[in-house]
């Protein structure tokens, strides 16, 4: 296991990262059933379904987290969950994945739509600590964009 550690995290815009990457899942698994093939090519949709479920125990630490911070008034906080071994490919399936779901939601191919441009930096930045930190290398706090 490592401990990963996310610096001044926006509540609100992790609650909302959160609650879209779970609508893109959704439609992603559901664009899997029926007749026919989706618009998902099969490393889309076991990035995103497959591996980002194999991470659930860690999504639901950080979200209790976050929604502690909520309830307690905070903009901002520092949440933290510790990542099993092995953790870092799936990170990065997950990561391609939702990148590759989100550019198809950009062209029309599902209902749900893209992440707006500040969730999409926020998403590159959790991605990008985790990756560092797996790696073995220090946390930096997240800073909005300008």
């Amino acid at each position: 296991m490592t401990l990963v550690r996310f610096l001044g995290v926006p509540v609100t815009t992790f609650i909302e990262l959160q609650s879209e990457l779970d609508a893109l899942q959704r439609e992603v698994h559901l664009s899997t059933l029926g007749e026919g093939a989706g618009p998902m090519a099969d490393d889309v949709v076991r990035g995103i379904v497959i591996q980002r479920e194999a991470m659930v125990d860690v999504r639901t630490t950080l979200h209790e987290q976050t929604l502690a911070a909520c309830a307690a008034g905070l903009a901002v906080a520092d949440i933290e969950a510790d990542y099993p071994d092995g953790a870092r490919a799936r990170v990065m399936a997950v990561m391609d994945a939702s990148r590759r779901a989100n550019d198809a939601a950009t062209a029309g191919q599902l209902l749900t739509p893209p992440l707006r441009p500040a969730l999409r930096h926020f998403q590159d930045w959790m991605y990008r600590q985790v990756e560092r930190q797996l790696e073995g290398g220090p946390p930096s706090p997240y800073v909005p964009p300008s």
